[in-house]
Formats: structure tokens, sequence, C-alpha cells
């Protein structure tokens, strides 16, 4: 389960997906201002499967969520964390309780781990300098995400097994907090969450049924990956076996566009950022796995890439400074839908010189 948000996203992540999150920013219809729950009488596991890629759909984005709202630093009260299942404007916890510094895991996976990269520097970008540190949530803003994330992990605790009750909760309770607590918190290397996200993981893979895409990382290929999907809701799991940090970012090329992923690459940041759709992304130290649920609900021509920089081990504390992974073979097409067929792309990849902005 992804569940990544702009504070709950590691440093280096976030500087890899940065520009592909801005290609939604100004799409009114990237997510909803009030989420619609719909409940059902006796949740069966059908119900918390859908809760849970509800919200694992919806994170990716949540950085969108009350952006438009004034930029200024969270007051204490503000930052406040709200406490588990509470309404946001009645919540309240220690902001200084989390665990940024904890780098044991940055999500769940098959394997039970994740990759994060809290001990990363934030100026990690691939394929270009970090342009300083993220200004912090405005209250404003705070309290939009809050109240956005409140009902989509309300249903997923509603929906939750007998088994899970704990385990959701848990996760409602962290995750709900996260937006107060500033953008280097990472809610998943906190030592509560990771436990309680392997499980809901390792339950969804088991008793959904999702159509599968995984892919496993080395240096510099994805193998594994299909080259097609049915689309709908899907599980969405990263490997990493190799030496440096990979990620699977997950973009739709938009309708009406006729370009292959390279030649999108190859554009201007601007023009490319019209040209996509940010889905969601798995990110994973040496070592680890990372599994999403996302939500495919249009078919059409999608691109999976890694855009973390060559030299991103760790002898280099994970901060490569060279070629963004991408350029060296780590770009794939994919074919979403029922009748979907692999994609001819014979494109050259393009040079590692080539659009920078697009390489952070």
């Amino acid at each position: 389960m992804t569940r990544v948000t702009r504070p709950a996203r590691t440093a280096a992540a976030f500087a890899a997906t940065a520009l592909l999150l801005a290609a939604c920013s100004d799409d009114d219809d990237v997510l909803p201002a009030e989420p619609a729950v719909t409940a059902s009488a006796t949740p069966t596991v059908g119900d918390f499967c859908s809760a849970l890629v509800a919200v694992d759909s919806a994170l990716p984005n949540l950085d969108q969520v009350g952006a438009d709202e004034p930029s200024a630093a969270p007051t204490a009260e503000s930052s406040a964390a709200p406490s588990a299942g509470a309404e946001p404007a009645d919540a309240s916890a220690d902001p200084s309780a989390d665990s940024s510094d904890s780098s044991d895991s940055s999500d769940s996976g098959d394997s039970g781990d994740s990759g994060d990269s809290s001990d990363s520097s934030d100026s990690s970008d691939e394929g270009g300098g970090g342009e300083g540190e993220e200004p912090p949530p405005s209250p404003a803003q705070i309290a939009a995400q809050i109240a956005f994330l409140t009902p989509l992990l309300a249903e997923e605790v509603r929906t939750a097994p007998a088994s899970l009750a704990s385990q959701a909760a848990t996760v409602q309770r962290v995750l709900v907090a996260a937006p107060a607590k500033g953008n280097d918190y990472d809610p998943f290397s906190d030592p509560e969450l990771v436990p309680a996200d392997q499980a809901i993981d390792q339950f969804a893979l088991s008793n959904c049924g999702f159509p599968s895409i995984t892919g496993t990382a080395s240096e510099y290929e994805f193998d594994g990956l299909p080259a097609t999907t049915p689309g709908g809701p899907t599980s969405y799991t990263l490997r990493n076996e190799g030496h440096e940090l990979h990620e699977m970012i997950l973009a739709r090329i938009n309708d009406g566009v006729d370009l292959t992923p390279r030649q999108i690459l190859d554009l201007p940041e601007e023009e490319a950022q019209t040209k996509i759709s940010f889905i969601g992304f798995a990110f994973a130290e040496p070592g680890k796995s990372f599994t999403a649920f996302y939500d495919l609900k249009e078919p059409g021509r999608y691109f999976i890439l890694c855009f973390m920089s060559k030299g991103s081990d760790a002898e280099h504390n994970f901060q490569g400074d060279g070629p963004p992974h991408f350029t060296l073979g780590m770009l794939e097409n994919l074919a979403v839908g029922k009748d979907a067929t692999p994609i001819v792309d014979s494109s050259a990849a393009p040079s590692a010189s080539s659009s920078p902005e697009m390489q952070h």
C-alpha cells in the first residue's frame, strides 16, 4: 500500500516524482474535494479491498489538496496531530512523537519491507540539483488534507476484517496525523505503523484478487513487468534486487498524445507535463520491496520508469550524481485495458542531458 503524501514521502522519493505530480496540479478533477464513501450494512472483504484502493489511489496526489491555501508555517496548535478516528477539528496529539529518523521501512510489499530514504539528503534530485526544501504546509492546507483523508481512512477501518481491525486503526491514526508533521516526516518509518502496514498488504495480496504489476529492479533494468494489464484495481509491487535505490513511477500518456514515453521525456518540462497524468509509484532501498494498490480506471498507454540517479547506493549515502536510471534502460511501456496489446516502441532512449527539468 502506498499511502504516499508529500509529508509522508521521503525526500529522495519526492524529488523523483515532484514534476510528474505537477503535471496533475492544474487539473481540477485529479482529486475530488469531498471523496464519496458508500457504506454497506455488513462489510465484505471486497469492501475492504475497495477502501484500500481508494486510499492508495488518492494519496500520491494528496499534496495538491489545499494547495491554493495561504502558505504559512503551521503554528504549534495547528500542527498538533489528531487522535485516531477523531474529527480533525477536535483531534490533537504530540507532533514531536514522529520517528522520521527511523530507516527500517518506507512501506511494505509482499516481502514485508520497503525502501525508506529518510537518511538521504533532501537535495538528492535525480538528474539535477536540489532547489531547497519544500515549504511547510499551511494550517489551512493541513486542515484540508486531514479533512480529505478522514472519510477514506474511516471507511478502511469500518470495512477491515476483525483480524485487521487494530492494524487499520493504527494506519488511520498515523496517516491522519501525518500532514501536520511537516515535509520531513515519513510515517512509513514509524515503528508503530510498519507492522500494521505489512499485515494489511499481505492480506490484500492474498485475498483481494487484483491483477498484479510486479517488477524486479537491478542496475539498470526492470525484470518481470507485464506488457499489458486489464486495468481496474491493481497491485503494484517493486522488488529491489540491485545495489542502488530504485523506484517504479507509473504515468499515463494523455488521450490524443501520439508521442512515446522517450519522446515525452525529451520535451521541455512544461510541455511534457501536459502530455501525462501521474498515477503513483513504488520506491525501495536495496534488498527491500514496496507494494501499492492503484485503480487504473482509464485504459490507454502507460509507462513505468525510474528517475533515481546512477550512483544512488549506500557507498554514496544513496545520493547519486549520475544520469537518471531511465536513460540507462529503466523505462518500460504498459498497455492498460481489457483487450490491450503490447506497445511497440522502437524509439531510442533519451540522452542523460535531455530535458533536465524532467529528471528531478
